[in-house]
């Protein structure tokens, strides 16, 4: 937001495409202009200040998840693998959403230390427990989990982990069928 101007969408700001975010930061970006503005004709810097400083911290938040993808995959078979993974900077925030993970595992209770400062409830609170998970990105020992022994963990961790067993078996099955498809190239 610049004087009497404010950019919605792509024209405040582009990340690119792994997540697909332009329908809801239109809408949340809007959303926010809305209760800035509550009706009045007017604004002031302050307005001005917290819709930017909220679209910032939102773009800093999709920045850190889709960085997310890149330094913690398991793909070296390329140059562009492995320049990704070893030669991405990684933001400070994500550094410390990474360090928090190892020590919590990330959960729908802990959304708010992952996502702060997002529009309209807009937060990757699944998006991170998928990816940290996913990447085998995790504070405990899947075994020690798996039968039970979670320590400090509560038991919504053993269901979470007998859930993410199920979906394996699901994708696996799903992997193992691939070879049986029908090729798309010529």
């Amino acid at each position: 937001w610049v004087k009497n101007c404010v950019a919605i969408g792509l024209s405040s700001g582009f990340i690119e495409p792994l997540e697909s975010t332009g329908i809801q930061i239109v809408q949340g970006e809007v959303d926010l202009l809305t209760r800035i503005l509550q009706g009045r004709n007017d604004y002031n810097a302050a307005d001005r200040a917290v819709f930017n400083s909220s679209v910032t911290s939102l773009m800093d938040n999709i920045r850190d998840f889709l960085i997310c993808h890149y330094v913690l995959t398991n793909r070296e078979d390329s140059p562009y693998w492995h320049d990704v993974k070893y030669n991405t900077v990684i933001p400070e925030s994500l550094t410390q959403k990474l360090v928090m993970a190892r020590a919590n595992m990330p959960a729908m209770a802990n959304e708010h230390m992952y996502d702060t400062g997002t529009l309209a409830g807009f937060s990757f609170s699944e998006g991170w427990y998928n990816i940290l998970t996913g990447m085998g990105y995790l504070p405990f020992d899947y075994e020690q989990a798996r039968q039970g022994n979670t320590g400090v963990f509560d038991q919504r961790i053993t269901g979470n982990m007998n859930t993410a067993n199920n979906y394996f078996s699901q994708l696996q099955g799903q992997r193992n069928r691939i070879p049986e498809m029908p090729s798309h190239y010529p």
